[in-house]
């Protein structure tokens, strides 16, 4: 998986696509500029994202979860709940909530995109 831009050209082997039902797809989402008057409106207009929190422990069910169809809002794996000792933080109650329940999420770390269609099986 390769996320933001690589600064050398990405390999992959035509058999690995092929015979394991690969892909490769890429997305341009806007300029920096246009980022950041984005980031400027939505914070003027008090715009903020719906996000389903997944623990990073369960990454294959939130990939299962986006695969399927089911993912709604921006899925991401919260990286924070890997730490060992960490009390286990059920997926099913993120759905459209902050982990704390509040209806409109902003992260306060950087969790980690679940891929949406990268090198993984289809």
């Amino acid at each position: 998986m390769v996320l933001g831009v690589a600064p050398d050209p990405v390999e992959a082997q035509t058999t690995e696509l092929i015979l394991g039902s690969r892909t490769i797809q890429g997305h341009l989402t806007g300029t920096p500029a246009e980022n950041e008057d984005n980031l400027a409106f939505s914070a003027a207009n008090g715009i903020r994202p719906h996000i389903e929190f997944f623990p990073l422990s369960e990454a294959p069910r939130a990939y299962e979860h986006m695969l399927d169809g089911r993912a709604r809002f921006r899925a991401v794996l919260d990286a924070a709940d890997a730490s060992p000792g960490e009390p286990h933080r059920s997926g099913d109650r993120h759905h459209g909530t902050s982990r704390h329940g509040h209806p409109h999420p902003r992260p306060t770390h950087h969790p980690l995109p679940v891929p949406y269609h990268s090198l993984e099986p289809e």
